[in-house]
């Protein structure tokens, strides 16, 4: 009588596959079909669980990026502006990629540095505008001020802008009024959260 734990008797323990095929009947041949499919899929079930789980967190992470606008929401969104600004400039000039990869080539052409201002500070006011060897500004320019800038014009805060004639004379002078705008921006009703 065969012993109980011998599996080699034993009909309901069929032998292990031992890799040859050479059709002796005591070899059993490797499942196939979808057997051998549902049996490589439940040995691999826990990576594939782990991988759903990874992408699914990267889909709710990014649909709440989106949503929220949380990072790096801006940066992408930066990032695809500029990128949409440089293929329409690119199709608008082709020259703009050709200078681009020329190293020579300066980024914004400025034209040619000749000095720095020398000007003493009680004459800045009526020395502001220069004009060197016969130029002229052709026209009206509006120039951009700050806090604290064109203070001999706008004593207060400084001007927010100055406008200059052709010749160089100030035209008008645009004052930075942040009192009046701390006011109004306080008026304003609060912005709907979404």
């Amino acid at each position: 009588m065969p012993n109980a734990t011998d599996r080699s008797s034993n009909p309901k323990y069929p032998p292990p596959y031992t890799g040859s095929n050479n059709g002796s009947g005591g070899d059993r041949q490797p499942p196939r079909g979808a057997a051998a499919f549902a049996k490589s899929v439940w040995e691999r079930l826990p990576a594939l669980l782990f991988a759903f789980a990874v992408a699914a967190a990267a889909f709710a992470y990014g649909a709440a990026m989106v949503r929220y606008e949380i990072f790096p929401y801006w940066r992408i969104h930066d990032a695809a502006k500029t990128l949409g600004a440089l293929i329409e400039s690119a199709d608008a000039d082709p020259d703009i990629a050709a200078d681009a990869a020329d190293p020579e080539t300066p980024i914004l052409d400025i034209g040619e540095f000749l000095e720095f201002a020398q000007t003493p500070i009680d004459r800045i006011a009526e020395s502001r505008v220069e004009f060197v060897a016969g130029e002229s500004l052709g026209g009206p320019v509006l120039w951009q001020g700050d806090r604290w800038q064109f203070m001999d014009l706008c004593p207060e805060w400084g001007c927010a802008a100055v406008e200059y004639s052709a010749d160089g004379e100030v035209i008008h002078a645009y004052p930075l009024r942040l009192d009046e705008l701390k006011q109004a921006a306080e008026s304003f009703p609060e912005a709907p959260d979404y």
